[in-house]
């Protein structure tokens, strides 16, 4: 990715970055990551995808020639001082600005997940379980308000959606003709070694909140199962209350180890997979998964749960028909079984897939033409 700055500048979170372009056919609002403009090409090869992500989509702008104003999509206390042709935003800052805006201003809604409702119910849902079992407490850690999501949406002209189909079934019906699927990007990661010997071992690798994530389904069947081994590789520690739920089977068992957070460009990380024939996958509410994405990229087998919103090619990786214990044994089990050759050859095709799919080139190509579509139309 080229650079986009003339000169490098300190940027802060409640900053407007403004970004001129040569022959400008207007002014554009992008509401993201404007922290995420200052990264360097290292940065943005080593962390989440979202970083190269935003900072493409602002040089999507530019190069269709409009001048570019950026802002944190948290910034809640920005107001336009000027007139703006195209507004991006991917949470809220539409819904409050939209006062500010002209008519013919055209509003751009990406959506990074399902949509808020649909994400709460489920989280809370495996909150409420997770209470029920264990008798102890747990605080939900992925819900986001929607009152001001669900006004963006309504005042969008336009709305791209990482996901796939399942992903855009969470959305009311009313929105679907708005919606466009795009395809996010993978992490950069190091690949595992395919000629490794047979193994019983797989990988939990996520993000922010555990039980949205299922790790504490997964803690429960690899504890009470020790012919199969689990590693995980996340930030879990941060979460307290999951911690004082959980730290037995974090900490002290035999077959479960807990490697904290690692860069799938780590040498650690490539040490991990090395180990591993598959990933495990049972979050209840995801966009397209940028963990489970890389996870294939590193050369792992996907047992996935359907709201990963992962669209992989036929009789490819095992889908759980839900994230119950019972169907993720079964998943474990059947995937065990299979030969190395079996694995390898899987493997290669699914990888494939997502290669032509959700490559940077693809999410440039789609996103652009979104782009000019929403504002054509």
């Amino acid at each position: 990715m080229k650079n986009i700055f003339k000169k490098k500048n300190k940027i802060s979170k409640n900053k407007v970055v403004e970004i001129q372009t040569e022959n400008t056919t207007g002014n554009c609002l992008v509401s993201y990551k404007n922290l995420y403009l200052d990264c360097s090409q290292k940065e943005l090869d080593f962390g989440h995808s979202s970083k190269w992500e935003s900072k493409k989509i602002v040089e999507i702008f530019l190069d269709i020639g409009f001048n570019v104003d950026v802002i944190d999509w948290e910034d809640n206390s920005f107001l336009p001082l000027k007139n703006y042709d195209v507004v991006f935003d991917i949470h809220q800052n539409l819904s409050r600005i939209v006062p500010s805006l002209s008519d013919h201003s055209i509003k751009i809604l990406h959506s990074t997940g399902s949509h808020p409702k649909y994400a709460a119910n489920q989280e809370i849902d495996r909150v409420n379980q997770l209470i029920k079992r264990k008798k102890k407490n747990y605080r939900p850690k992925r819900i986001c308000e929607t009152i001001y999501f669900d006004r963006s949406a309504e005042v969008a002209n336009a709305i791209s959606l990482f996901g796939n189909s399942h992903t855009k079934s969470t959305f009311p019906k009313n929105l679907h003709e708005k919606i466009t699927l795009l395809p996010v990007t993978s992490s950069r990661t190091l690949v595992k070694d395919m000629n490794t010997k047979d193994s019983k071992e797989f990988l939990w690798f996520y993000g922010y909140g555990a039980v949205h994530k299922g790790l504490d389904i997964l803690l429960d069947i690899f504890s009470r199962d020790q012919n199969y081994k689990l590693n995980i590789v996340g930030e879990v520690e941060i979460e307290k209350d999951f911690m004082n739920i959980y730290a037995n089977e974090l900490l002290n068992l035999p077959n479960i180890e807990y490697h904290g957070y690692l860069t799938p460009l780590s040498k650690d990380f490539q040490k991990v997979i090395n180990r591993c024939i598959a990933f495990i996958a049972p979050s209840c509410s995801e966009s397209t998964s940028t963990a489970a994405l890389t996870c294939i990229m590193a050369g792992l087998y996907p047992i996935y749960g359907i709201d990963n919103g992962l669209t992989l090619p036929s009789d490819t990786g095992f889908l759980l028909d839900s994230c119950s214990h019972k169907q993720i044994i079964k998943g474990i089990r059947t995937v065990s079984k299979y030969s190395r050759m079996e694995l390898n050859r899987e493997v290669k095709k699914i990888k494939d897939f997502v290669t032509k799919n959700h490559s940077r080139e693809s999410f440039t190509s789609k996103m652009k033409e979104f782009i000019l579509k929403s504002i054509n139309d």
